[in-house]
Parts: C-alpha cells; sequence; structure tokens
C-alpha cells in the first residue's frame, strides 16, 4: 500500500507535465525533447521504488535463522536515465540499504 501512495504523486505530476505539453505549440523535435526530459525523473523515481520494493520482500522473505542484518548504510543508485549530460544520474534514497550475514 505505501507503494502505490508513493507512486501515485510521480504519475500525475507526469500526467500533469504531459497535459501542459500537449497544449503548447512546439515542433516535433521540440516536442520530442520536451517529452524525453518529462520521462527522465519519472523513470528515475519510479525505478527507485521498485528497487526498494524489491530489497524489502527478499529482506522479508530470507530465512532469518540463516541470515542475520549485519548493518545499514544509505545508497545510491546509478541509473542509464542521464539529465547531467553525461547519460548517466546518481539517485540518493532516504532509506538505508540493508546488507545480510551468514549467521
Amino acid at each position: 500500500m505505501d507503494f502505490f501512495r508513493r507512486l501515485l504523486p510521480i504519475l500525475l505530476l507526469f500526467l500533469s507535465k504531459m497535459l501542459h505539453l500537449s497544449r503548447r505549440n512546439f515542433t516535433f523535435s521540440q516536442l520530442e525533447e520536451q517529452v524525453a526530459d518529462a520521462t527522465r525523473w519519472p523513470a528515475r523515481e519510479v525505478m527507485a521504488l521498485l528497487l526498494e520494493q524489491i530489497d524489502i520482500e527478499l529482506m522479508e522473505a530470507r530465512d532469518t535463522r540463516k541470515w542475520r542484518l549485519g548493518y545499514a548504510k544509505t545508497r545510491s543508485i546509478l541509473t542509464l536515465f542521464g539529465g547531467n549530460g553525461i547519460g548517466g544520474a546518481s539517485i540518493e534514497t532516504p532509506r538505508p540499504a540493508r546488507r545480510l550475514f551468514p549467521r
């Protein structure tokens, strides 16, 4: 439920941006550039949410008799969705990463 609650604002902002772009008069190349720019941020956010959800589900499904939670640290996700002109972007996530160690 928390996943969908965090996903909804991202999708609404994306749809708002698309509606805003549809009302403006662009050439095709300008429109293509604007749409590409508008999709980068939602794609990064959705990817971060999905990976975080997978991480949580894997941690909860682990065999607690065999694996223990070792330490937590902040993590960075390197994506192919650029915004910095180099072709990649780093996303800092506020939740701590979890690493499991054998007991």
